[in-house]
């Protein structure tokens, strides 16, 4: 009866589909495909066992991914209907991103995430990503670099001593972080470790001049790096947070966007952006002399931004911040400890705040500590490497990694991101889905030329097809004065 397929869903796509009634299939389905609909991504779900034993989920899923074929295929719809279909319900389901907080040199571990994500061939499935201060360096190559790359040239052990593979980084001098003496002599004589000038060398050495745009158009991937504004003084009315892309500054280098946002007061001064003219040549990006700093200051996981920007509503983490590791729960089985963190999370948060309202808060370039705790750093799912105790208390996080470190790093985010890849893998099956399903209308659109007349329907494609990966479909109009503030 009808209750039994409001209680079942599964059941009724069945009875929907074999009814022969696509357009009450298609109704049935807009209510159900949403995030996490009925609990069926709950972390719970997936702590005691990864696979299997979820049987009434799994023909949940399947049958969703059925039901979505049967109408991609079907032709007694008109092609412009089902667009349509797909486009709306891929928009109302929006996309998953890839967030990489910062944590300094302890970021490298980000690259055994990835690196674990790529051999599970999921990487290929996520097309937004952000990188904040330390998390900007992965994100950097990330938007630069094809997935063969990344295997064959990134995510090695020595890429961060021997990058080209030609000694070139050791005789130039090319390092990240400098050794400890050097940074004690940069802190005397101008207040922090590393100097701007040989950390914004180190990120043109890997990343040349390339553009946000210039990535984007290699790699097809959407890579946001966040960055903070450095006011002096607490008058600025301006934005303090800029969220940096190929929409909002497509002309910006890559370079130049990771060294702003590594500029942590104390660690290094405030770095500008730079641009690439129209004839090639690199410029200041901010002609007024604006400066930025470490984008974590105000949002070191921008999932507001992102989610206006790039429809995101799924949020994988990647957090290696050593400061904020303490506070995570650790599962939602609701352990004792759990609720004592909690407890001192929220009480250090709240204290801070009060403070800063209170104005006995230190400040560093126009921004307080306050900004920190006021954040989110976890997210739909978060994926923690296991912490050395040197990197617990984030003295590894200013010093250069060498091979042996990468080893460690790369294979400590492989096995923290390992025991998640399934249940990420579940999560995306829809979207997924659903973007097949438009490439198929695309092939078939490009068999059948003739057979679109409505010009309002082709634009519809030709835009749909250029920005392809774009959640909703919909063109660049949708993200321009989105990425600042």
């Amino acid at each position: 009866g009808s209750l039994k397929d409001r209680a079942n869903p599964a059941h009724s796509t069945q009875s929907a589909q074999s009814a022969g009634s696509l357009r009450d299939l298609m109704f049935l389905l807009s209510g159900l495909l949403k995030r996490n609909h009925l609990g069926i991504h709950e972390d719970a779900l997936f702590e005691h066992t990864v696979t299997g034993t979820k049987v009434a989920v799994e023909n949940f899923q399947t049958e969703i991914e059925a039901c979505l074929k049967c109408i991609v295929e079907s032709v007694d719809l008109p092609f412009e209907e089902k667009l349509s279909f797909f486009k709306s319900e891929r928009r109302s389901l929006g996309r998953t991103a890839l967030c990489l907080s910062g944590g300094g040199a302890i970021t490298m571990y980000h690259m055994g995430v990835v690196k674990a994500f790529i051999e599970a061939g999921l990487y290929k499935e996520i097309g937004v990503i952000s990188g904040t201060s330390g998390g900007a360096i992965m994100a950097a190559f990330l938007a630069v670099k094809t997935e063969d790359e990344l295997i064959s040239d990134v995510v090695v052990d020595t890429v961060s001593t021997d990058y080209r593979k030609d000694g070139s980084q050791a005789r130039e001098k090319v390092v990240w972080f400098p050794k400890l003496v050097t940074q004690m002599h940069n802190f005397r004589k101008q207040g922090s470790l590393v100097k701007g000038s040989e950390f914004f060398r180190c990120c043109t050495y890997y990343f040349g001049t390339t553009t946000f745009a210039e990535a984007y158009k290699r790699t097809g991937k959407h890579v946001s790096i966040s960055v903070s504004n450095a006011q002096l003084g607490n008058t600025f009315s301006g934005k303090r947070r800029v969220l940096l892309n190929h929409i909002s500054s497509p002309h910006v280098t890559i370079a130049s966007a990771v060294a702003a946002s590594c500029s942590l007061p104390g660690i290094m001064l405030p770095n500008k952006l730079f641009a690439k003219s129209v004839d090639g040549r690199v410029v200041p990006f901010e002609v007024d002399g604006v400066e930025f700093i470490d984008g974590s200051i105000m949002a070191d996981l921008p999932f507001k931004r992102m989610a206006t920007l790039f429809n995101v509503s799924n949020f994988i983490v990647s957090q290696v911040n050593f400061h904020v590791r303490p506070f995570l729960p650790a599962s939602s089985k609701g352990h004792p400890s759990d609720s004592i963190l909690s407890f001192m999370d929220h009480d250090i948060r709240s204290r801070a705040q009060a403070l800063s309202k209170l104005g006995l808060l230190p400040t560093f370039f126009g921004q307080t500590i306050s900004g920190v705790t006021k954040q989110k750093y976890h997210g739909d799912v978060t994926i923690v490497p296991q912490f050395t105790s040197a990197e617990t208390i984030g003295i590894k996080a200013v010093f250069n990694p060498t091979a042996m470190d990468m080893q460690h790093y790369i294979s400590g985010g492989e096995r923290a991101a390992w025991p998640h890849l399934n249940r990420i893998r579940f999560m995306m099956r829809t979207e997924s889905t659903l973007q097949q399903c438009i490439k198929q209308l695309q092939a078939s659109l490009m068999e059948r030329p003739t057979e679109l007349r409505n010009e309002r329907w082709a634009s519809q494609l030709t835009s749909l097809h250029s920005f392809g990966s774009l959640p909703g479909g919909g063109g660049v109009g949708v993200g321009v004065g989105v990425g600042v503030g």
